[in-house]
């Protein structure tokens, strides 16, 4: 949700009622999903306020990536975490540090935010351990508002759910935005420019793996998968627009697989 009422609504939850800000990051990429607007936000107005950054999906990368960017964050100073939402590994350690930092004499409201697509709502619903807490999608934008959700067992212990957010800078690009999940398949623009970034970033070997096709560049892979996939149009040709949009998604969806490395 890119809009000043939802920046402004958590930027509002932060300080009238966060007691812990937790901070859902995309393990694959946590410094492109990292929402620098409300580590600024606290740092200028609630100083006091916990802050907690969480790399979720943790199962798509291997170890050694992962460690590397647990030891990023910690020498920035960020209490920081890893978890996969969807095999369940790591979030009793999560909680157990959300407990550790809560404040056991007050009512405590944890305060969830998080990009779209970065399983902010898969890890809630972890936290919960229930089935059909918060809901969860692979579309940009699929929650609404804040929601407040208790822990079950813990006293004066709730979650603070958010709508997950796109960068408070406007001027980020399109491709940017697509990349992290941030922007629906249907809204985007300029779709080939993005699955020529996903081609990039994926890497050939990564892409092979993934749909089973040979190729030595991007017009014989669009070729390639269009006709496995029976992706065609009038005149037996490919439809290079719905292999765009298929890529994407996988994208969007950890069909494919990739990672960044930390800066340092």
């Amino acid at each position: 949700m890119k809009t000043p009422k939802a920046w402004s609504d958590i930027f509002n939850a932060i300080k009238t009622h966060a007691t812990i800000v937790l901070v859902v990051l995309d393990a694959r990429d946590p410094e492109g999903t990292y929402p620098l607007a409300i580590e600024e936000y606290i740092r200028q107005k609630c100083p006091s306020k916990r802050f907690i950054l969480v790399l979720n999906k943790a199962d798509l990368i291997t170890p050694d990536i992962l460690q590397s960017w647990l030891h990023y964050f910690q020498k920035r100073g960020f209490l920081c975490f890893y978890a996969s939402a969807l095999k369940k590994d790591g979030i009793n350690f999560l909680k157990s540090q959300i407990l550790r930092y809560r404040d056991p004499e007050s009512v405590n409201k944890i305060l969830v935010v998080g990009y779209p697509n970065t399983g902010k709502s898969s890890i809630i619903t972890a936290l919960l351990k229930q089935k059909k807490t918060a809901q969860k999608s692979s579309e940009a934008g699929s929650t609404r508002g804040l929601q407040l959700l208790k822990l079950p067992g813990w006293s004066n212990t709730y979650l603070l759910d958010t709508p997950g957010v796109v960068p408070y800078d406007e001027t980020e690009d399109e491709i940017s935005l697509a990349l992290k999940g941030a922007i629906k398949v249907s809204k985007i623009k300029n779709s080939q420019a993005v699955f020529e970034e996903i081609y990039n970033r994926a890497t050939p070997e990564k892409l092979k793996e993934a749909y089973d096709v040979s190729f030595t560049n991007i017009d014989e892979f669009t070729e390639a998968l269009g006709r496995k996939r029976g992706r065609l149009k009038k005149g037996n040709e490919v439809n290079e627009p719905e292999i765009w949009a298929l890529v994407i998604r996988d994208w969007q969806r950890n069909v494919i697989l990739y990672h960044t490395v930390p800066p340092d």
